[in-house]
């Protein structure tokens, strides 16, 4: 999972979003809810929201998530659309998440681009979009 796409909301209506759209999230949670149920410090979500499976490319595959995402906002534009009618708020918005290996120990600077396609159709679906950077495990490993 190296590109996800995060959809929560304070009155999002997620259960109902799903069965109309169809799409099929590996992650969903309620309002009100443990965020984690066997923690000490009990938390609960404040938010009802899902996670969806964006691309099974690698980490390092920044390219394919590219394209993926792109055609996953292509095939689902219309579902995603709908999501303000399910009480998500523009404030709310969408946020398709890039899981990327960090370069920057490689590297003096890292620049990762996205496509012009890519931005407009986030844009018009009102999606955010977040790179987040990963140290790789076999550096990890090395310590």
């Amino acid at each position: 999972m190296s590109c996800i796409l995060r959809i929560e909301g304070v009155n999002f209506k997620v259960d109902q979003f799903l069965e109309v759209t169809l799409l099929e999230p590996y992650k969903v949670w309620h309002s009100g809810e443990l965020v984690t149920p066997k923690r000490k410090h009990e938390s609960l979500y404040t938010t009802s929201g899902c996670n969806i499976d964006i691309s099974a490319a690698d980490f390092d595959e920044f390219h394919i998530q590219k394209s993926d995402a792109i055609k996953f906002m292509i095939d689902n534009y219309d579902k995603l659309l709908k999501l303000p009618k399910f009480g998500l708020l523009e404030s709310e918005s969408a946020t398709l998440d890039f899981g990327i290996y960090t370069r920057m120990f490689d590297v003096g600077r890292q620049t990762d681009r996205f496509e012009p396609e890519l931005l407009k159709l986030a844009g018009n679906l009102n999606l955010t979009i977040a790179l987040s950077q990963y140290e790789p495990a076999t550096r990890e490993e090395n310590k």
